[in-house]
């Protein structure tokens, strides 16, 4: 039987650990052809079923008709920080943690929250204040350290929400519940129920010689699917011209010799080589402009359980000049007030040293942590949400990750209340069934 591509059932300990790594790199592929899928063939976004039971979709395939609501933002570039970015060393001024470094975290601070099973059996639980310089940037005073000076010159565009709260404590459920609203995989993700609701701004393309051939296929492919109604005959028209329009639209969408010399140099000499932070950037700016919906970015590497100074340094010198040069390029090519930037990963770092793994490292911590938005529709240059003085739990303005998703969605028009699917008898909503509340307060 052929194993699915990101099918994670192993038969050794070993091999299992090996593939929990591995996962982000293995599935990413998938959802990052949402973005190729909606640029290439946008006629395919929406289930041709449910359409049939709802409004009529849009040209793009959206089924919902029209947004519930206006709409500051057209689409979505999703920059995820994979493997859980240190709020502590990046965004979040600690100075009480770095005055109490070395010193045991108080009990009144720890409380009784979960711990992963990698600090559960440590003795002591070490403030570790960040070892970085921090300070304010731009009109708004915002907080970077100095691991990312090209984004502290974007400071006055970015609403950083310091109170974000998610459910797992682990990678693979904490990375499927940012995505899709359930720790358990196999849900749609936020780019799916965008395209199935919204479609794509994307116009087709010209079909040459080849593409008559493909159309002369689809029409037999057709005729014999109105014989016997075999969904799977639809499945393999679909195959065949997403396969013409990759051949025919990607080539152009890479070939960045039509970018000008200063758009380049904006993102540096990295942005040259393929599968780069840069380059993927810059191809996520050329994808917004051509109306692709929803890109995602998957950057891994994050997981700093020892070496903050060495990881973290590393990191943010592959990261920071290329998401500094994609807010300034979307704004040069007049895409920022209506493209929703999203800057953040699936849980924070831990206050506290986790002494198990090496020194100066820290623990997955998801109750609390920064996501950074810029924007459609969001109020720029704010900080919403506050921390306590150790980082540790929140202290003011809780934002769920339900509450992240509802607000997102209400930038792009739609009332997460009102979007559904039918499924299973149940009408499904990326913000489920629990309550959800719409982030007012960085709203524009």
């Amino acid at each position: 039987m052929t194993q699915h591509p990101c099918d994670c059932r192993h038969d050794s300990g070993d091999t299992f650990r090996a593939a929990r790594r591995d996962f982000l790199t293995r599935c990413a592929g998938g959802l990052g052809m949402i973005a190729a899928g909606s640029l290439l063939y946008p006629e395919l976004s929406g289930a041709g079923d449910v359409a049939s039971r709802g409004p009529a979709p849009l040209a793009g395939g959206g089924i919902l008709g029209s947004t519930h609501l206006p709409a500051k933002a057209k689409r979505v570039i999703y920059l995820f920080q994979s493997g859980g970015p240190s709020q502590l060393d990046l965004f979040d001024y600690k100075p009480l943690l770095v005055k109490q470094n070395g010193k045991e975290v108080p009990k009144s601070i720890l409380g009784t929250q979960r711990v992963t099973l990698m600090t559960r059996s440590q003795s002591s639980f070490a403030s570790y204040g960040s070892p970085f310089k921090f300070a304010q940037h731009g009109n708004s005073g915002a907080w970077f350290s100095e691991l990312l000076p090209n984004m502290a010159k974007t400071a006055d565009e970015w609403c950083f929400v310091k109170s974000l709260q998610s459910e797992p404590i682990n990678h693979d459920p904490a990375v499927t519940f940012m995505q899709s609203g359930r720790q358990v995989p196999g849900r749609p993700a936020f780019g799916s129920w965008l395209n199935y609701g919204l479609g794509s701004e994307c116009t087709g393309i010209d079909h040459g010689a080849r593409g008559e051939i493909i159309d002369t296929i689809s029409q037999l492919n057709r005729l014999k699917h109105q014989q016997v109604q075999d969904p799977e005959i639809e499945t393999r028209i679909d195959a065949f011209q997403m396969a013409y329009k990759m051949q025919t639209t990607v080539p152009q969408l890479l070939d960045f010799s039509d970018e000008p010399a200063h758009v380049l140099e904006l993102y540096g000499p990295e942005v040259r080589q393929q599968g780069s932070y840069a380059y993927q950037c810059l191809l996520a700016r050329r994808l917004a402009e051509r109306g692709v919906r929803f890109v995602q970015l998957f950057h891994g590497g994050w997981d700093h359980h020892a070496n903050i100074p060495g990881g973290m340094k590393r990191q943010a010198a592959n990261t920071d000049r290329a998401t500094a040069a994609l807010i300034m390029d979307l704004k040069q090519h007049g895409l920022l007030d209506d493209t929703l930037v999203v800057w953040g990963g699936e849980f924070g770092r831990t206050a506290y040293t986790q002494s198990t793994q090496g020194a100066n490292g820290r623990d997955h911590h998801p109750r609390c942590f920064t996501v950074a938005l810029a924007g459609g529709g969001i109020k720029p240059g704010i900080t919403h949400g506050a921390t306590d003085d150790y980082g540790y739990n929140i202290a003011s303005d809780m934002v769920h990750v339900r509450d992240l998703h509802a607000t997102l969605l209400r930038c792009l028009g739609i009332d997460h209340q009102r979007f559904t699917f039918r499924f299973q008898g149940l009408d499904d909503k990326l913000t489920g069934v629990e309550p959800a509340k719409i982030v007012k307060e960085i709203l524009v």
